[in-house]
C-alpha cells in the first residue's frame, strides 16, 4: 500500500507491505521504506518470526517480488511462488483488508487529528486478528490446524458444481472484454486537500 504522502509524518515509511491467509483472513502488516529486495526479504523474515509461515504467495508481478535476492529467500523457505497472470487480476481478498485497514486509519487520523499510524499500526493489524471475521465467522487469530477444515467447509461449501452446465455446440460465446476498472484512490478528499 503506497503512503507516501504520509512518509513525513511516520518516520520516512512509504509503504505498507500487507499480506493475508487466504483461509483464515489473519494479516501481517509490515511498514517499508523502499521496496527493494532486502527490504522485503527483512519485512518476510518479521512475517515469518511471528509463527504463521506460508506454503504459498501469490503477489502482482512487481520487481520488488520478482528480484533474485526475494526469489532466493523464498525457496531457501521453501514458499511456493506464484503472480498473477492478468495485469488486470487482482489479490481481491488482501485488497480488502487494505480497504478495511484504510478505514481505520482515517478513523485514527480523524479522532486524533494527526497523520501519523506508524506507532499504533501494530494495534489496528492484532485489533483486526482479534475481531470476528464475517466471512468465516471467527476471530482470524483463532483459525488452527484443529479448526481449519471447519473454517473451509464454511468458506467453499462443496467442491464444484452440482450440475454441469449443458450447452449446445453450435452457439459460440464471446470471449469477455477486459473490464476497464477505474483506480481508488487511497486519500479520502478531505486528505488530498491537506496534503498539497
Amino acid at each position: 500500500m503506497d503512503l507516501a504522502k504520509l512518509s513525513s509524518y511516520n518516520k520516512g515509511f512509504k509503504y505498507l507491505l500487507t499480506c493475508i491467509d487466504v483461509l483464515s483472513r489473519y494479516a501481517w502488516v509490515v511498514p517499508l521504506k523502499d521496496k527493494t529486495g532486502k527490504t522485503l526479504k527483512d519485512a518476510f523474515q518479521v512475517i515469518f518470526k511471528s509463527g504463521r509461515r506460508p506454503i504459498r504467495l501469490q503477489t502482482d508481478k512487481g520487481t520488488e517480488f520478482t528480484n533474485r535476492v526475494f526469489q532466493k529467500f523464498l525457496k531457501e523457505h521453501d514458499v511456493h511462488f506464484f503472480t498473477t497472470y492478468n495485469e488486470e487480476t487482482k489479490a481481491s481478498i488482501v485488497e480488502r483488508f487494505n480497504r478495511t485497514l484504510k478505514t481505520k486509519m482515517w478513523k485514527y487520523f480523524t479522532h486524533r487529528e494527526t497523520l501519523t499510524y506508524v506507532d499504533v499500526l501494530s494495534e489496528m493489524v492484532t485489533s483486526y486478528n482479534h475481531t470476528v471475521h464475517r466471512t468465516i465467522g471467527i476471530p482470524p487469530a483463532e483459525v488452527t490446524w484443529a479448526n481449519q477444515t471447519t473454517v473451509s467447509k464454511r468458506l467453499y461449501g462443496r467442491k464444484g458444481p452440482k450440475n454441469r452446465a449443458n450447452f449446445l455446440p453450435e452457439i459460440e460465446c464471446d470471449s469477455a472484454k477486459p473490464s476497464v476498472r477505474s483506480r481508488k484512490d487511497i486519500y479520502p478528499t478531505g486528505l488530498k486537500n491537506c496534503l498539497r
